[in-house]
């Protein structure tokens, strides 16, 4: 049997096939699936960002206040679920922090009302 890093996972989307997970979670991140796309909580646009990294870098930039404020692990690639346009998607390859951590609730309450129904279709977004 191979080791759970080489074996071959299939893209839902399309039909690529990749030998390894970090492959596949590498292909949901880019065009044109973008399905590990997060939201700017602060921006009243919904601009997703690519990955986790990319809105750390806008909020560095566009709201430099929120930086000291934010939990240590706001910004980490498991809150991201909280932060994502597809939580399903993004599940598939990176384990949510858990609901009831402090970066989670702090993201759940930053993010506008009505925009957790963003790529959800139950409106629910619990990890």
């Amino acid at each position: 049997m191979r080791p759970a890093s080489t074996v071959e996972v299939k893209c839902h989307l399309c039909t690529e096939v990749f030998a390894n997970m970090r492959s596949f979670k590498n292909h949901l991140a880019a065009s044109p699936h973008l399905r590990l796309a997060v939201m700017c909580p602060w921006c009243p646009e919904e601009r997703p960002y690519r990955r986790i990294v990319d809105l750390k870098d806008h909020t560095k930039i566009a709201h430099r206040s929120k930086l000291d404020v934010m939990p240590p692990a706001f910004f980490s690639e498991n809150n991201g679920f909280w932060l994502s346009f597809y939580p399903a998607d993004y599940t598939r390859v990176i384990k949510p922090s858990s609901e009831a951590s402090e970066e989670a609730i702090k993201a759940r309450r930053e993010i506008p009302p009505g925009v957790w129904m963003i790529g959800r279709t139950d409106g629910n977004r619990t990890a």
